[in-house]
């Protein structure tokens, strides 16, 4: 899953393995999502990549939003 600090989800939960056997190697992807970069995982995430154990594991990448640069503005008069 794919959320932001504040909890906002940018991708829903997608599977990465069903019904994988018991020990079998898994890979997930940080991702790239404009106007957001990845600030890591979230602390109840498993790992990135890991080992399938037994019951359900869950994968949490954490993003914030990007900065907008002040833009200042003035005035000309004549």
């Amino acid at each position: 899953k794919y959320i932001t600090k504040d909890g906002q989800v940018l991708e829903d939960v997608s599977s990465v393995k069903d019904n994988a056997p018991v020990g079998e190697d898994y890979t997930t992807e940080e991702k790239s999502f404009d106007g957001y970069h990845f600030v890591g995982m979230d602390k109840t995430s498993d790992p990135a990549t890991g080992v399938v154990a037994e019951g359900t594991k869950h994968v949490i990448y954490v993003y914030e939003k990007d900065a907008t640069p002040e833009v200042k503005k003035g005035n000309v008069d004549v």
